[in-house]
């Protein structure tokens, strides 16, 4: 979880040559073994290099290193103590020992209390906690290790603005943003991403850690869109699409980012997505992911009403990109309920409600052919006739609004009926 070398050396480390017992014998210091332990990596640098170990040897070699080391690392006085305590956290974690893990990060934490140290190995603990948090999906783990980040995080502030250390601050904030966002605090996870996305123009480029861990211009840009679509901050989105798309090369177009963003920032709100899709078809340059934007336009155009508007978009998408369509299910093994099988159940559906129907029974025919495996598809012909959802909606309100009517009519009624049982009482 530390650097690539480090970890690198680790694993050729955990090789041994020599198949007999290992035992520690007492005269056997930390110094000796540790030169023991860089003679065997070196020996077997080119067994690994032929891919000649398998994962099982590994394993046992790697459990082997981690025992011996336990065994001598015994007095904190001793040269290579605190060198052998870092590789039995590293080795503890190759094993899935995360609990032994703390215990030696522990034992490292205390050993120094210069702000450098301690901001490395409470990050390391944060990476800890959060690979039992994937592993465990328990939130503890990743409360726990957005906690161990931030006291990294304090420990930073007091150092001068050096490129490591400035890249240390950018991993910190965003494995911050990343478990925030999983964690449902979506506030905190935008802040730390704006904080990291400033902070990475000023990372070298010949470094690049954050690109290691997956964190590129890319990943920042699509996490602070994501997390502006949760808390509904329009500025902060404008900004994430215009990091999108000044990038050169993506792993995915501009418009599929569009298509995410719509979905969560909107919801059900047909009418706000249908506005932001017909804008974004307008003004924006045409990807890859365009035609996907242009069905998810038309099928929300169906759901607010508007079946004539989007056949317009589903004979474009009949007539220029059937084929890209069928082709991204195919790479998905989404055949059933694929873009293809969404085309054809828009088309029938905004048929059927501008009063089509014999333009819509081809596209019946064939929905029926591709859904017959899959009676409870999402695009069954039984749904095409399916009311709008908006209009389920409507019918919804006004059945609460009428419902409403009938108790306020009858708490009326009940009200003339007790005066005038009073006027009666009071005569009487």
């Amino acid at each position: 979880m530390r650097d690539c070398s480090r970890r690198f050396t680790r694993i050729l480390a955990c090789i041994l040559i020599v198949w007999g017992g290992i035992t520690v014998s007492s005269a056997e210091n930390l110094e000796d073994l540790w030169k023991k332990y860089q003679s065997e990596t070196e020996q077997t640098r080119k067994r690994i290099a032929g891919g000649n170990i398998t994962d099982d040897e590994l394993k046992a070699f790697r459990s082997s290193w981690y025992s011996r080391f336990s065994k001598a690392a015994t007095n904190h006085d001793e040269a290579y103590y605190i060198t052998v305590l870092s590789e039995l956290e590293g080795l503890a974690n190759e094993l899935g020992n995360y609990g032994e893990s703390h215990h030696w990060i522990s034992l490292l934490i205390a050993e120094r209390q210069t702000p450098s140290w301690q901001a490395e190995w409470n990050c390391e603990f944060g990476e800890v906690l959060r690979q039992q948090f994937i592993l465990s999906k328990s939130n503890s783990y990743a409360e726990e290790a957005v906690k161990a980040f931030q006291k990294s995080s304090d420990y930073l502030k007091s150092m001068d603005d050096s490129s490591d250390v400035n890249e240390r601050k950018f991993l910190n904030l965003t494995y911050i943003g990343e478990l925030s966002y999983k964690l449902g605090n979506h506030k905190v996870a935008l802040s730390s991403f704006l904080a990291a996305e400033a902070l990475a123009h000023g990372l070298p480029e010949e470094k690049r850690i954050r690109t290691k861990a997956g964190f590129d211009d890319e990943y920042l840009a699509s996490s602070i869109l994501e997390c502006a679509a949760q808390v509904r901050d329009d500025s902060a989105a404008n900004e994430a699409i215009g990091i999108l798309e000044s990038l050169k090369e993506r792993r995915l177009g501009t418009s599929f980012y569009a298509f995410n963003y719509a979905e969560q920032r909107w919801g059900n709100d047909e009418h706000s997505i249908v506005l932001f899709d017909k804008k974004w078809l307008e003004e924006k340059p045409v990807d890859k992911w365009t035609p996907f934007l242009r069905l998810h336009l038309a099928e929300k155009q169906i759901e607010a009403g508007n079946s004539a508007e989007a056949l317009t978009n589903i004979y474009y998408l009949f007539d220029h990109n059937i084929a890209d369509l069928k082709q991204e299910d195919a790479q998905n093994g989404l055949a059933i309920n694929g873009n293809y099988a969404k085309l054809l159940f828009c088309a029938a559906r905004a048929s059927y409600f501008t009063g089509q129907k014999t333009n819509a029974a081809p596209w019946l025919a064939e929905l029926e052919k591709l859904t017959a495996s899959a009676p409870k598809s999402s695009y069954s012909p039984k749904l095409v006739t399916r009311a709008p959802s908006l209009a389920s909606r409507a019918k919804r309100s006004n059945h609460f609004v009428i419902g409403g009517l009938v108790v306020f009519n009858l708490l009326v009624a009940g009200f003339v009926v007790m005066v005038l049982r009073t006027k009666w009482t009071s005569k009487n």
